[in-house]
C-alpha cells in the first residue's frame, strides 16, 4: 500500500514539472499495484447495462403512467468520475437557494429495497406501484430536507453512478432535473487513472484498457435515456465550463429554475459553499487540465482510436 501511494504521489510531483514519461512510469506502476486488488469484469457490466436497456424500452416508458413525487428539490448531477460534478456542485452551492448533498447512496439503498419489496431491480421497474414510488421518494427527500434545512430550493446529489439510476429518477422525480456532465474523452481517461481511488466501486479505474470499456458502456446508457425518457437533462461540457465560468454557470441555473447569484463565482472561497465534499476546492475556474492528455499521446496512442474523440471535438457526446 505505501509502495503504491509513493508512485502516485511521484507521478503527480514529475506531471507538474512536466516531466511526463516519468510521471506515466509512475502512475502505471501505482496502477498495476493498485488493479492487483480489484476484479472489474467489462463483459459483466455490459450485461448489466444492456439489461437496463432493455428493461426501459421506449414502449415501456410510453406506457408508464404518471407517479412518484411531484418535488423538483432534487438535483442530480451525474457523469464520469473527474468529469466536472464536484466542481459544478460547489459552484452552484455556492447559490444562497441550493445546498450540495455530495455523494449520496440513497439511489441505490432504493434499488435494493424495491428489490426487497417488489422483486429484482430493474426487473420489477414495469410493475412498481405508485404508492410504492411515492413512499421511496418521501424516504429520499426526508433525507435531503435534513441535510439542507429550511429556505433551500434544490439539493444536488453527485453520486457519479447515478448514471445508471437515471430510469429510476425519473419515476421517482418527474420533474426533477439531472446535470449531465461531460469532458474530453482522453482527458476523461487520463485524469482517472492518473487518480488513486478508494472503494471498490471504482474498479475499473486502475486499468486504462478498463476505464475506456466503462466509458463506452456508461456512453451507451446515457444515450439511451436520452433517446426514450422525457426527463429533463443538461449537458454540462467541462471545457466550456472552465472557459467562461460565468456564461456556464448562468445556464446550468436557469435550466434548474434560479435566479443569478454573484456568490457562484466566488466558490472557493472559505465559507461560500456548503458543499459537503470532503476536499472542497480552494482556487478559481482555470483551464489547465484541458487537453493535458496530449502530454501522454504515446502512451495513450492506442486508446484514442476506441473513443470517439472527434465527435466530442464536434459538440457531440
Amino acid at each position: 500500500e505505501d509502495r503504491c501511494q509513493f508512485h502516485f504521489a511521484l507521478g503527480k510531483m514529475y506531471d507538474d514539472c512536466g516531466e511526463y514519461d516519468r510521471a506515466f512510469e509512475h502512475f502505471d506502476a501505482g496502477n498495476r499495484l493498485e488493479n492487483r486488488k480489484h476484479d472489474f469484469s467489462p463483459s459483466c457490466y455490459r450485461e448489466y447495462i444492456d439489461h437496463l436497456i432493455t428493461t426501459f424500452s421506449a414502449d415501456l416508458v410510453s406506457r408508464m403512467a404518471p407517479s412518484g413525487h411531484p418535488s423538483n428539490l432534487p438535483v442530480f448531477i451525474v457523469g464520469m468520475p473527474r468529469s466536472g460534478k464536484s466542481l459544478i456542485e460547489q459552484i452552484l452551492c455556492s447559490h444562497v437557494s441550493v445546498h450540495g448533498a455530495g455523494e449520496l447512496t440513497m439511489l441505490g439503498d432504493i434499488s435494493s429495497e424495491i428489490s426487497a419489496r417488489a422483486g429484482r431491480w430493474p426487473e420489477s421497474a414495469p410493475r412498481l406501484s405508485g404508492q410504492l414510488l411515492k413512499s421511496q421518494a418521501r424516504r429520499y427527500l426526508q433525507a435531503l430536507e435534513e441535510l439542507a434545512g429550511p429556505d433551500i430550493l434544490r439539493v444536488t446529489d453527485t453520486m457519479p453512478f447515478n448514471f445508471v439510476h437515471v430510469g429510476l429518477i425519473q419515476m421517482l422525480f418527474p420533474r426533477a432535473r439531472v446535470v449531465h456532465c461531460v469532458r474530453h474523452p482522453m482527458d476523461l481517461v487520463l485524469r482517472c487513472y492518473f487518480k488513486n481511488f478508494a472503494g471498490r466501486s471504482l474498479s475499473f479505474a486502475f486499468s486504462v484498457e478498463d476505464i475506456v470499456h466503462y466509458f463506452l458502456l456508461y456512453r451507451d446508457l446515457m444515450r439511451h435515456w436520452a433517446g426514450v425518457l422525457p426527463i429533463q437533462v443538461y449537458t454540462l461540457r467541462y471545457e466550456s465550463l472552465v472557459a467562461d465560468p460565468a456564461a456556464e454557470t448562468a445556464q446550468v441555473l436557469e435550466f434548474l429554475g434560479l435566479p443569478w447569484d454573484s456568490r457562484c463565482l466566488r466558490f472557493h472561497e472559505p465559507g461560500v459553499a456548503t458543499s459537503a465534499a470532503d476536499t472542497p476546492l480552494r482556487r478559481p475556474v482555470d483551464d489547465r487540465d484541458v487537453g493535458c492528455w496530449e502530454h501522454y499521446r504515446v502512451p495513450l496512442a492506442r486508446f484514442a482510436g476506441q473513443l470517439p474523440l472527434e465527435e466530442y471535438e464536434h459538440g457531440g457526446f
